[in-house]
């Protein structure tokens, strides 16, 4: 893939199958203690156009809309996350609506109200805003992960974001909204 067709098909945020970008599947046999989530809760200022994990895509099939608000979402996604496993999503807003605001927050959800892995500053969170590195990003797991991924600032920061997070975490989710520098940026975390 040169680099023109990495650019339309980042941009487009489209995974056919004629574009060779396989499908996740989880793999048989993953030992228990490895698990560190059964299902992921996420929280976007506007949306998430794509996921991946370990460099395939998520169907769409696995992937539930909880809410849509005003263009934001919040959605459930049914997939194992264990140790060695990492997620990269596309995210994006438009800085034109609601001041520019903006939001995503994850939550790895171990069992009803537990919460595993949630979005952070930490080392387990980096980001590109290149369309040109994202097909790398995607797939390998330990490309730019010296590019951390920011916090958002307080101002921009989604005020609806928060409390959809508490309401699925059971009330307790500890994590922070974070975003890349532009307004599509591909956020990945790996699993530790």
């Amino acid at each position: 893939m040169n680099r023109r067709e990495a650019v339309r098909f980042v941009a487009l945020g489209a995974v056919a199958a004629s574009s060779g970008v396989a499908v996740a599947s989880d793999p048989p046999g993953v030992s228990a203690s490895k698990v560190r989530a059964k299902w992921l809760n996420l929280c976007a200022d506007d949306f998430v156009v794509e996921v991946w994990k370990n460099g395939r895509a998520i169907p769409t099939a696995k992937r539930g809309l909880i809410h849509e608000i005003y263009g934001a979402t919040v959605e459930r996604i049914d997939v194992d996350l264990a140790v060695g496993d990492w997620l990269v999503f596309n995210v994006v807003h438009n800085r034109l609506r609601w001041n520019g605001c903006k939001f995503f927050g994850f939550a790895a959800m171990a069992a009803e109200s537990e919460t595993s892995i949630v979005s952070t500053d930490g080392s387990e969170w980096c980001c590109t805003d290149d369309p040109a590195q994202a097909p790398k990003f995607i797939r390998e797991r330990d490309y730019l992960k010296s590019s951390p991924a920011k916090i958002i600032a307080p101002e921009v920061t989604w005020d609806q974001g928060y409390p959809r997070l508490h309401e699925l975490c059971g009330g307790k989710w500890h994590g922070k909204p974070i975003w890349g520098s532009a307004p599509s940026t591909f956020l990945k975390l790996r699993v530790e």
